[in-house]
C-alpha cells in the first residue's frame, strides 16, 4: 500500500469513527459505556440483543432546562400469548378465580423503559425505570421504579413473559392478584398510544385572558401556578388535566419572552421526556396556551382548535416531542 492510500485508508478510518455509525453522541456515549453490576457488555450490546423486546428504540434529547438524557424503551415479546395461558391456568385454580378480572386480563402491551443523564464531564448515570402498561379498554399505568434489576435482566437475556411458563398455585394467585392492582391504579387517556396526528390531539378552544404576565418574567415557570389568577385560569381551562399539568412542571426553566409570547416549560420530577408541560402567553392580550406531554408519547394541547393556530413557540415544542 503506499503512503497516499494509506492517508486515504487512514482518514476513511478516522471518518468512521467521528460518524459514531449514525447515532447521536450522547447515545453512543451510553452504547458504548458499561455498568458497575456487569462490565463483561457494553450497555448497547446487552439491550440491543435482548430477546425479551418485541420492538426496541433509542432516543437522547435535552431537558428544557438543559439536562441531557438517553432513552432506551422495550415493548415486552410473547405478552398475548402469556396472558392467555395465564388466564386459562387462573381460572382452573379455585384461589386464583377469587381475584380473576376480566378487564385486568386485557392487556395489550407492556413497555420498559430505561433513561440514562449525563453529566457536563460527559460521564453518565441511570436515573429512571418505569414499566408502562396499556389495556384494551384504553387505559394505561406508568409504574416508576429505583431498582435496576430489570436491567440487570436484559444482561441476563431473561424473558419476562413465558406462554410455556408452568405456574404454582401461589404464584397464579400472587400474579392475579398483582395485575388486578395495576390496572385498579390505571386511568383512561383520551388520546392514543401511539405518537398523535394533529386529528387525535385534544383541543379547547375556551381561551381565558389573563394579566400582568410581565410580573412573572424571569421567575421559574411554576411561579404562574402560585398565582391565584392564572391557577384558576388554567384550572378552569384544563379541567380534570389541571393535575397532570402542574406535575409536569415539578421541574422547569425560568419564564421567558419569545417573540410575542411569553413561554414556560418544565417536566415532572425524575420524567422528563417521559412527562412535561409547557405554556405560552401573548405579550398583549394575554391569551393562553397549554400542552402536556404524557407517557412520553401523547401530547394534549388547550386553546386552540389545531395545531396550526398555536403559537409557534408551543407548536415547535409538540413537535419536538411527537416526531423523534
Amino acid at each position: 500500500m503506499n503512503v497516499k492510500k494509506l492517508e486515504k485508508f487512514t482518514l476513511f478510518v478516522l471518518l468512521i469513527v467521528l460518524c459514531g455509525c449514525g447515532l447521536s453522541g450522547d447515545e453512543a456515549l451510553v452504547k458504548n459505556g458499561l455498568m458497575d453490576f456487569n462490565k463483561t457488555l457494553k450497555i448497547g450490546q446487552a439491550l440491543d440483543n435482548w430477546e425479551d423486546c418485541e420492538e426496541k428504540s433509542w432516543k437522547s434529547g435535552e431537558t428544557s432546562n438543559g439536562v441531557r438524557f438517553v432513552e432506551f424503551s422495550c415493548v415486552k415479546n410473547q405478552l398475548s400469548e402469556y396472558i392467555a395461558s395465564f388466564k386459562k391456568s387462573c381460572l382452573s385454580n379455585a384461589n386464583c378465580a377469587e381475584y380473576f378480572n376480566e378487564q385486568s386480563f386485557n392487556l395489550q402491551k407492556v413497555k420498559k423503559t430505561f433513561q440514562w443523564t449525563i453529566n457536563q464531564d460527559d460521564t453518565f448515570q441511570l436515573s429512571y425505570t418505569d414499566h408502562r402498561f396499556f389495556w384494551y379498554d384504553g387505559k394505561y399505568l406508568v409504574d416508576p421504579t429505583t431498582s435496576s434489576k430489570e436491567l440487570e435482566n436484559a444482561y441476563l437475556n431473561k424473558i419476562s413473559y413465558n406462554a410455556s411458563t408452568e405456574f404454582s398455585h401461589n404464584d397464579l394467585q400472587d400474579k392475579a392478584h398483582e395485575l388486578t392492582n395495576l390496572y385498579s391504579r390505571a386511568k383512561y387517556d383520551e388520546s392514543a398510544e401511539k405518537k398523535p396526528e394533529v386529528s387525535q390531539v385534544q383541543n379547547m378552544s375556551d381561551n381565558p385572558v389573563i394579566q400582568n404576565i410581565e410580573s412573572l418574567s424571569g421567575k421559574d415557570s411554576y411561579a404562574i401556578l402560585e398565582h391565584i389568577e392564572y391557577k384558576n385560569n388554567i384550572s378552569n381551562m384544563l379541567g380534570r388535566n389541571y393535575e397532570l399539568f402542574k406535575e409536569g412542571l415539578s421541574v422547569t426553566s425560568e419564564i421567558e419572552l419569545k417573540g410575542e409570547y411569553y413561554f414556560g416549560a418544565g417536566c415532572a420530577s425524575h420524567a422528563c421526556s417521559i412527562h412535561e408541560s409547557a405554556f405560552a402567553i401573548q405579550k398583549d392580550t394575554k391569551q393562553i396556551y397549554v400542552a402536556i406531554l404524557t407517557d412520553g408519547e401523547k401530547v394534549i394541547y388547550f386553546g386552540a382548535s389545531t395545531t396550526e393556530e398555536l403559537p409557534s413557540v408551543l407548536s415547535a415544542w409538540i413537535q419536538e416531542r411527537i416526531h423523534e
